[in-house]
């Protein structure tokens, strides 16, 4: 997989993290250097959390909104 983005989860004292590397090329397309970005697992598991929570209040407001239009229309 040469030039290509690639990432993976790993334990590192017992606490998930997950490393993302991307290569960095120049104008003419050779890998000039790698970055790697490291994120702990837990920072995953609270956005997919707050975009459930969103998800939950868009359709319990979509219900209040379908509601109404029931009951007044």
């Amino acid at each position: 997989m040469k030039g290509q983005r690639q990432g993976e989860f790993e334990r590192i004292h017992g606490k998930p993290f997950f490393s993302y590397f991307v290569p960095l090329t120049d104008s003419g397309g050779r890998i000039t250097g790698l970055l790697q970005i490291t994120r702990k697992g837990i920072d995953f598991q609270e956005y997919i959390s707050e975009v459930r929570y969103q998800a939950l209040g868009l359709l319990a407001f979509t219900a209040f909104l379908l509601a109404i239009v029931i009951f007044y229309g």
